[in-house]
């Protein structure tokens, strides 16, 4: 748990708690497993020994129902990983990681008796003195191991568990660096879109006082025209006495700046 802190603290300055970082990677690992899986079985470029082209969700079917260790693999998410390059990221440091691919099988170490000319000697001499009818053992067959002959009296390479704890160490750090560039660059991916929200945010504010002002606007203009016309109404009214006819006046003067 301890690279995910890490990558909390120093990546996305505490912004993403660690349960979240740990979901992306084991999902991010699980699809990359899937699609190693499905090149290994195609080679890359498809079965050899299918005959015509098929499309690349035909192959995936096909594949899957071949091994078991494909997962969730969908067209969509291999060409979304071939195109922004993140299996050729993934697969270039991790191609030899061994939580990726199968253990190897490891052999205890042993040495083969060591055998000399005069044990040869002494056992063709006892074997043509010898008036047994007790069968010979059959001789037993050496297992070899693929690629390598195996010697008399050199023992065969043993496992050594602290440089494959080194080793797993080190190839688990580059896993980390790898996923941790995948989240940053989901990361900035996510910022630019919260930018964008912010702008359309502040715009949707500025439009509605905007509208609010000239609301506030047409009321006041309809509000003076309303006192215009009523002014205008008493002067035209001989019955109105001298007292409305001096206010009404007055509106007009200040309306019209006098």
């Amino acid at each position: 748990m301890r690279y995910f802190k890490k990558l909390s603290v120093h990546l996305f300055d505490g912004q993403r708690n660690v349960q979240s970082i740990k979901g992306r990677f084991e999902r991010s690992r699980t699809i990359f497993k899937g699609l190693l899986a499905f090149e290994s079985f195609t080679g890359g470029g498809g079965d050899a020994d299918e005959e015509g082209e098929k499309s690349l969700e035909e192959r995936i079917v096909y594949a899957k129902s071949k091994r078991s260790d494909m997962g969730s693999v969908t067209s969509e998410t291999y060409t979304q990983w071939q195109t922004t390059g993140w299996y050729n990221l993934f697969y270039n440091r991790f191609k030899n990681h061994p939580n990726i691919l199968r253990e190897f099988e490891y052999h205890s170490g042993s040495i083969s008796p060591r055998k000399n000319s005069g044990d040869k000697s002494n056992s063709e001499t006892n074997s043509d003195s010898d008036t047994s009818d007790e069968p010979s053992q059959p001789p037993v067959k050496s297992k070899n191991i693929k690629g390598l002959a195996k010697l008399s009296g050199v023992p065969e390479p043993k496992h050594h568990g602290r440089h494959a704890k080194s080793a797993l160490s080190s190839q688990a750090s580059e896993f980390f660096d790898a996923n941790a560039q995948f989240l940053k660059a989901t990361q900035k991916t996510n910022e630019g879109q919260l930018d964008l929200m912010r702008c359309k945010v502040a715009a949707e504010e500025l439009r509605l006082d905007w509208d609010k002002q000239l609301q506030q606007k047409k009321l006041d203009v309809e509000e003076v025209e309303r006192k215009i016309k009523m002014a205008e109404n008493i002067l035209a009214n001989p019955n109105v006495s001298a007292f409305l006819k001096e206010k009404a006046e007055a509106i007009l003067q200040d309306y019209l700046g006098l």
